[in-house]
């Protein structure tokens, strides 16, 4: 155990040095933001400061398949426990800075106050061993534009590498106006153009199901307790919070899509007689400051749209790519509505080439069958219309007649799969160079002969399984969206270096910096990949006499618009842009 570690560090440090000008460009856009309270906030994208020491707890760490597979005998507990978070064990606790108060937010019940440093930590008992899924009750302390960050212990041992880190998410809403029609919208300057609205973070409750957040796995975490007394503990990383208590349970998977029809067919539910219309761009709440409405001229059909006015009509694009983010809207079935329901969507994706995003979608706060954790939205340079689903299935909901709530949640979906197989091919690769380079150091002769078929057999074993795997993931992607786009282009790629040199031992000391570099390439690929964003402009709930709305503009739609912008243009006033209406 302690020589697979001790290799693991020599490969990162390795990788530390080969990715140093790969990771440029992902760090660079970790800004530090400054609150509308003037303190200092972190970075967006929620990424903390890693040390070496982090970086060496983290490659120590199992990860969580394997955490499963340790514990593939183990049954999932049935009594559910609840633990207050103000009988925390002082004497395990190694916080300074802890409080207890009540009444905070409107709940009457006692909580702690934590900081952003030291410990905190629980005692209890479990009466049955079992696999335990967590979710904390918990509310921010301060509106600063930064999450909220914890390291997560069971027993005093972090269980997994996906665990190390748990992000706490906060809540921001925006500030619409009623307008003069009665409609509520966004503020106009004097010129009549929709303002970005100011974004406020809600200081209330939420519950966070402890779960992994960059979505390679969807469902929340279930964790191992053994019978008798076990410990949880939070270590604070960014940011204060309340904490109100912390709940073990079992989680219930949801069912299968086919399962749900199957329940609709039983309780003879039939479609909904209603047509509901959702703008993308005023959402109810969402996770992120940095999720906003924004203005969108690439048609004249995107609602609402002016030929001389800027117009807040769309949400997304690359401010809503990161991984377990969301947006809520809320929506009424009008009375004698009830019944089932598609969800279309108008929407653009020209920024991931070649693949497809997705989000998970939540009804009423609940992922409703298995499939929605993963609706699919595929690439394309124009506008489109999709009823929500998988690929296979187009999705019905069912809809009682009152007030919904329907949430979309980025996340890699199906994707996670191919990208979880991308990143164990590039630690093997990595492996695969560094016992060539023991052989061969870090520029080879390409004339000479090493013998690497006699000397390093199973690092071109692994080369060879590497690039067959790389084949078949780009005929899965190519399956899956019909196309070859830059992002399947760069997995082919690499599958044919590989190939080369597998089959042919004398190409590899000529390719060896190039072999480099494709390692790194790979790596590249999969920060890529992590991104999953979407442009929005509205959604329509349709039941059954529904008719899908329309995706892009007709010449003459598109032709009106221009010339009216173009006579618009002379009468504009252009230097009261930005100023306040009086």
């Amino acid at each position: 155990m302690r020589g697979n570690t001790f290799k693991r560090l020599i490969s990162l440090a390795l990788c530390a040095a080969m990715l140093v000008a790969a990771a440029v460009p992902v760090f660079a856009e970790e800004q530090t933001v400054t609150s509308s309270d003037g303190s200092a906030g972190g970075t967006s994208s929620g990424y903390n400061k890693t040390t070496l020491a982090d970086l060496s707890d983290q490659l120590s760490l199992i990860s969580y398949s394997q955490y499963l597979e340790n514990h593939a005998g183990v049954s999932a507990g049935t009594k559910e426990i609840v633990i207050n978070a103000a009988d925390y064990d002082e004497k395990a606790t190694t916080a300074k800075n802890i409080t207890k108060e009540s009444g905070v937010y409107g709940l009457e019940d006692e909580v702690v106050l934590t900081d952003d440093a030291g410990k905190i930590t629980w005692s209890f008992n479990v009466e049955e061993e079992g696999m335990y899924s967590i979710k904390v009750d918990y509310a921010p302390y301060s509106s600063r534009k930064t999450n909220i960050e914890r390291i997560f212990y069971i027993n005093d041992e972090v269980p997994f590498s996906q665990a190390r880190y748990m992000n706490f998410l906060k809540t921001w809403t925006f500030n619409y106006v009623e307008q003069e029609d009665g409609t509520v919208r966004f503020a106009k300057d004097a010129s009549g153009n929709e303002q970005r609205p100011d974004a406020q973070c809600e200081l209330k409750w939420n519950t966070m199901e402890l779960s992994d957040s960059d979505t390679y796995y969807q469902t929340p975490f279930t964790f191992y307790f053994k019978k008798g007394i076990n410990t949880i503990s939070l270590e604070g990383v960014r940011d204060e919070m309340y904490i109100s208590k912390i709940t073990l349970y079992t989680f219930d998977t949801p069912r299968s899509y086919e399962e749900k029809l199957q329940e609709y067919s039983d309780k003879g539910y039939t479609y909904g007689n209603a047509t509901i219309h959702i703008d993308a761009e005023m959402p109810e709440s969402v996770s992120n400051y940095t999720i906003y409405p924004q203005n969108d001229r690439s048609s004249v059909i995107t609602e609402p749209q002016n030929p001389t006015r800027i117009m807040r009509n769309i949400i997304g694009g690359d401010s809503w790519q990161s991984t377990g983010e969301w947006a809520k809207y809320t929506f009424t079935v009008p009375q004698g509505g009830a019944g089932l329901y598609s969800v279309v969507a108008r929407y653009k994706q020209d920024i991931s080439d070649g693949v497809f995003v997705s989000r998970t979608v939540k009804i009423d706060g609940e992922v409703p069958f298995t499939e929605a954790y993963g609706c699919r939205f595929a690439y394309g340079t124009e506008w489109n219309v999709i009823k929500l689903g998988n690929g296979t299935y187009e999705f019905l909901f069912y809809l009682d007649e009152g007030e919904h709530t329907i949430e979309l949640m980025a996340t890699l979906g199906d994707f996670g799969d191919i990208l979880s197989r991308v990143q164990e091919i590039s630690r093997s690769l990595n492996d695969s160079y560094l016992q060539i380079m023991k052989l061969t150091g870090v520029q080879p002769d390409a004339n000479r002969d090493y013998g690497f078929s006699r000397i390093a057999g199973s690092a071109i074993l692994t080369i060879a399984k590497a690039s067959k795997e790389l084949y078949a993931i780009v005929d899965e992607l190519v399956a899956i969206t019909g196309e070859k786009g830059d992002q399947v282009n760069t997995l082919e790629t690499a599958a044919l270096l590989f190939k080369q040199m597998s089959q042919d031992e004398y190409k590899i000391a000529g390719n060896f910096v190039s072999f480099k570099n494709y390692i790194v390439m790979l790596s590249n690929w999969m920060y890529t990949s992590l991104s999953q964003p979407i442009k929005l402009d509205y959604f329509e709930i349709l039941g059954d006499e529904g008719v899908a709305p329309q995706a892009v503009a007709s010449f003459n739609q598109s032709a009106w618009f221009e010339v009216k912008a173009f006579v618009m243009s002379f009468f504009m006033d252009y230097t009261t842009i930005g100023f306040k209406a009086e």
